[in-house]
């Protein structure tokens, strides 16, 4: 973390999805370390200030996930994703001994600056969006989808969508049951859904109830493709898919795949 990040950013995507995946379990799934430049109290944005467990530079060994939060300055009216030349350097030290590293909201500026993002695809803010693609030709900024996972490196969109891919995540570490348990605690379903553009697309809402009912069914049924599509809504798996990659950045198949 470095100075500006919001306490959301990093308390609803660390916090939230740990303590219900633990309430789920009846166990603690796991736990981490906030870590900024020179250590001790680091200033967020909305004036709340943290206390680091660690400067940079006391990260030794493998981290199993690395989260870099983003931040954004909005002097003079303008809006400028925060780039800090040392956090980028450790994170380029950092990333090759992690199992896999994300970022929140424009934190994927970061990672685009140390190279980690080349031939990716990747997702930020919309705020900046249009800026990580001028800045970092190599990167593919795809500005719809909520996350993007181009393993090991993963980018979300914003701060509940951090939420999202955190429970991917634990999809992936501990398996399908975990991560419905986690978001049934913190009713995900009803609070997100969709891609970035879903307040700009004319049919948005009706797109979003055919994911919606879509996701369910491909979580907690046995139904075909086109038995899910004629159910949900769409009528047509190519529909199906087509909402999917819009909304989702994926496949309803390989949605499938991750909650089973």
């Amino acid at each position: 973390m470095h100075p500006g990040t919001g306490t959301r950013r990093h308390g609803e995507t660390r916090g939230d999805t740990r303590g219900h995946a633990k309430n789920s379990l009846g166990q603690l799934c796991g736990w981490g370390s906030i870590a900024m430049a020179d250590g001790g109290e680091l200033p967020t944005g909305s004036g709340v200030r943290l206390l680091a467990d660690l400067a940079l530079d006391e990260v030794d060994g493998r981290v199993d996930t690395l989260l870099v939060a983003g931040a954004i300055d909005r002097a003079d009216g303008a809006v400028e994703p925060v780039v800090d030349a040392q956090v980028t350097a450790w994170l380029r030290r950092a990333a090759p001994r992690s199992g896999r590293t994300g970022s929140i909201r424009a934190g994927a500026h970061l990672p685009a600056a140390a190279g980690l993002l080349d031939g990716r695809r990747a997702t930020t803010h919309w705020l900046t969006a249009a800026r990580l693609a001028a800045e970092h030709p190599r990167v593919t900024a795809d500005p719809d989808p909520i996350f993007i996972r181009s393993a090991p490196v993963w980018t979300c969109a914003g701060v509940t969508s951090g939420m999202d891919m955190a429970l991917a995540t634990v999809a992936e570490d501990h398996g399908r049951a975990v991560a419905l348990a986690a978001a049934r605690m913190m009713v995900m379903y009803v609070k997100r859904c969709g891609g970035q553009s879903q307040f700009s697309v004319p049919l948005s809402a009706q797109d979003a109830a055919y994911v919606e009912a879509a996701r369910r069914l491909l979580e907690e049924s046995d139904h075909s493709l086109p038995e899910t599509a004629a159910v949900s809504g769409p009528d047509s798996v190519d529909t199906l898919h087509r909402s999917f990659q819009r909304r989702l950045g994926t496949t309803p198949a390989e949605y499938r795949r991750r909650f089973r």
